[in-house]
């Protein structure tokens, strides 16, 4: 039996679709989108779309991630749209189709007696924003997948690897639109039962990074929000963990008060030498 797992698509389209197409020429018996087909990038209303054509076909299946919740939150917040900029861009793109969200299970497995429990979830089992990575403790581990399945499969974190804890394999598919850690293929998971055994492997699929850029600009949404967009911007362009570094060393001081988070984001982006999103920014 085999398994491919994308997550954290975050609205590139053209990565989707390439990493559609080296799935299909696998030809796996599921198809898991395991969270963040929107946000977080220009295509969200294109992606959705996409995806919402393949799980009509009982192959694909799909799980809700942290984005999604973030859009679905505004259906019932104040509507404050300065404090959410780009959520709330994704939610006017996605136009009548939001609701389509709300559908979206946190978890999908599937099990048998020969191969055990298969389960996908966007981040862990302790929540859509509580992500598993490669160095963490075993306890912390063993907390965040209880009860422990014989395959896991998880994204949020946007970096791939295949991790043995006790008799749980954890796969992390990386992300299929904005990988961030020197990689620019969009990257999914390949995973198979044989021979008495699970196996994995993290496929790395080169797409039209040019057309995702145009994009980005064409979509209106760097016009449309705020600095963070921005950020995000040249996170996918160059394939670097900004907004981790965003979120440790900089957004502290504005939790504290110590300045406002405008003046805070021009100082990262000025610092880290990079500016405001332009046509002439270079892949």
């Amino acid at each position: 039996m085999k398994f491919a797992v994308l997550s954290d698509i975050h609205a590139n389209l053209p990565a989707l679709e390439a990493v559609t197409a080296d799935i299909e020429a696998w030809s796996p018996d599921y198809v898991i989108v395991n969270g963040d087909v929107i946000n977080r990038g220009p295509q969200p209303a294109e992606c959705w779309a996409f995806v919402q054509d393949k799980i009509k076909t009982a192959a694909w299946k799909l799980t809700r991630g942290n984005h999604e919740e973030y859009v679905l939150n505004h259906l019932h917040d104040n509507g404050d749209e300065k404090s959410f900029p780009m959520s709330y861009w994704t939610l006017n793109r996605m136009k009548g189709h939001v609701h389509e969200l709300q559908a979206m299970e946190e978890v999908w497995s599937v099990a048998a007696p020969e191969m055990g429990e298969f389960r996908a979830t966007h981040a862990s089992m302790a929540g859509s924003r509580k992500g598993i990575n490669p160095i963490d403790p075993i306890d912390k581990v063993r907390e965040f997948i209880a009860p422990p399945p014989a395959v896991l499969c998880v994204g949020h974190i946007h970096l791939p690897f295949v991790r043995l804890v006790d008799q749980t394999m954890i796969v992390n598919s990386g992300s299929s639109g904005q990988p961030c850690y020197g990689e620019k293929h969009g990257c999914y998971a390949q995973i198979s039962w044989g021979c008495g055994e699970w196996s994995a492997e993290i496929r790395r699929v080169p797409y039209d990074r040019e057309a995702t850029h145009k994009a980005w600009f064409d979509s209106g949404i760097l016009e449309s929000t705020d600095l963070m967009t921005h950020i995000i911007y040249h996170e996918w362009r160059t394939a670097k963990p900004l907004v981790l570094k965003w979120m440790n060393e900089y957004l502290p001081k504005v939790n504290a008060g110590e300045v406002a988070e405008g003046e805070m984001l021009a100082q990262f982006l000025e610092r880290e030498g990079l500016g405001v999103a332009s046509q002439s920014d270079r892949l």
